[in-house]
C-alpha cells in the first residue's frame, strides 16, 4: 500500500506518526499500527468517491489524526480489551503499593507513640501522625513514579505479568494487614491525645485544629496519587473515573477496621433502645465523605494539569 505513496508523502506521514506518537506516548509498536491506519485513510481520501490530490488528502489525514478524540477513538475502538487489562493492573498495584506503604509508617507511628512520655517530648502524637500520613503519600508516589519511569525504559513491571490469582492474594494479604495496623497505630494515638486533653485544654483545641490539615488532606493526596498513575496516554476520562471510583470504594471498605465493626455491632445489639437508622447514617456519612475527598481530589488533579499545560505551553 505504501508502495503508491510518493516518498516525500511518506516521510511526511512518518513525522506526524511520530508527532502524535510523542504526544501521547506511544511505543514502536503502537506507532507501526498508527501509521498504518493513516496510511489506509489517506488511501480512503484518494479513492474515494470525491478523490483528493495526494497533497489534499495529506492535509486531511492530518487534520483528523491531528485531534486527540479522534486517537484516543481509535485506541479505545483497537486495543480496548488490552487498555482494560493494564488500567485494572494499575489498580491493583497502586493498592498494593498504598496498603505497604501504609504498613510500613503506621509500624514507625506505632513504636514512636509507645515510646515513654518523656522520650516523646520531642515528637507529640500531632506529629507524629502528619508525618506517617505525609511519609505515606510521598512514598507511595515515589514508588509508582520509579515503575512508570522501568515502564517508559520499556521494563515489564512485575504487576503486568503476576496472575490475576496472586496478585488477589497479595490484595487481600495486605488487606488483612494493614486494617490491623492502621486500627493499633489510630487507637494508640487517641488514647494518647485524650490524655493530652485532659493535661491541657487549650493546647487540646490549638492541636486539633492542627490535626485536621493532615487527616482531611492524607485521602485527597491518595486519590491524587492514583489519579495520575492511572492518567496514562491517550488519556481516556474513563481511566480517571476508574480510578477515582476505585479509591472510593477501597477507601470505604477499608474504613470498615475491626473497632469500627465492633461499635456497629454494638449499635445493632443495643435494639431497639439504639435506633437501627444510626447505623445506616454512620454508614452512609462515611462513604459520603470519600465521594467527598474524591471529587476534591479530581478538582485539584485537573486544575493542576490545567495551570502545568499553560505554563509549558
Amino acid at each position: 500500500m505504501g508502495d503508491q505513496l510518493k516518498p516525500d508523502t511518506s516521510e511526511k506521514m512518518r513525522a506526524l506518526c511520530k508527532k502524535i506518537s510523542v504526544a501521547h506516548n506511544l511505543d514502536a509498536e503502537i506507532q507501526e499500527e498508527l501509521y498504518a491506519h493513516m496510511e489506509d485513510k489517506l488511501i480512503a481520501y484518494m479513492n474515494g468517491d470525491e478523490t483528493f490530490a495526494e497533497e489534499d488528502a495529506l492535509i486531511l489525514v492530518r487534520e483528523h489524526f491531528g485531534d486527540p478524540s479522534q486517537v484516543k477513538a481509535l485506541f479505545q475502538k483497537v486495543h480496548g480489551y488490552d487498555t482494560n487489562v493494564r488500567l485494572y493492573r494499575r489498580l491493583a498495584a497502586a493498592m498494593v503499593v498504598t496498603m505497604a506503604v501504609s504498613v510500613i509508617f503506621d509500624s514507625l507511628g506505632i513504636t514512636l507513640l509507645r515510646l515513654p512520655p518523656e522520650t516523646l517530648a520531642f515528637a507529640p502524637p500531632q506529629a507524629v501522625l502528619a508525618c506517617v500520613y505525609a511519609l505515606t503519600i510521598v512514598f507511595s508516589w515515589l514508588f509508582l513514579w520509579r515503575w512508570q519511569r522501568r515502564l517508559d525504559m520499556g521494563h515489564t513491571p512485575w504487576f503486568l505479568t503476576w496472575r490475576p490469582l496472586y496478585l488477589a492474594c497479595v490484595i487481600a494479604a495486605l488487606f488483612f494487614l494493614e486494617s490491623r495496623t492502621d486500627t493499633f497505630f489510630n487507637l494508640l494515638y487517641a488514647d494518647l491525645y485524650a490524655n493530652a486533653a485532659q493535661r491541657s485544654f487549650v493546647a487540646w483545641s490549638w492541636n486539633s485544629i492542627l490535626i485536621i490539615i493532615p487527616i482531611t488532606m492524607h485521602p485527597v493526596f491518595i486519590c491524587m496519587v492514583w489519579l495520575w498513575w492511572c492518567d496514562r496516554p491517550p488519556r481516556q476520562a474513563r481511566a480517571m473515573r476508574a480510578a477515582a471510583g476505585c479509591w472510593v470504594v477501597w477507601s470505604f471498605l477499608f474504613s470498615f477496621s475491626p473497632a469500627y465493626i465492633d461499635t456497629l455491632v454494638k449499635r445493632v445489639s443495643l435494639w431497639p433502645f439504639m435506633p437501627l437508622s444510626d447505623v445506616v447514617t454512620s454508614i452512609t456519612l462515611s462513604f459520603t465523605s470519600f465521594v467527598a475527598y474524591a471529587l476534591v481530589a479530581c478538582a485539584l488533579y485537573k486544575a493542576g494539569q490545567y495551570t502545568l499545560f499553560h505554563k509549558l505551553g
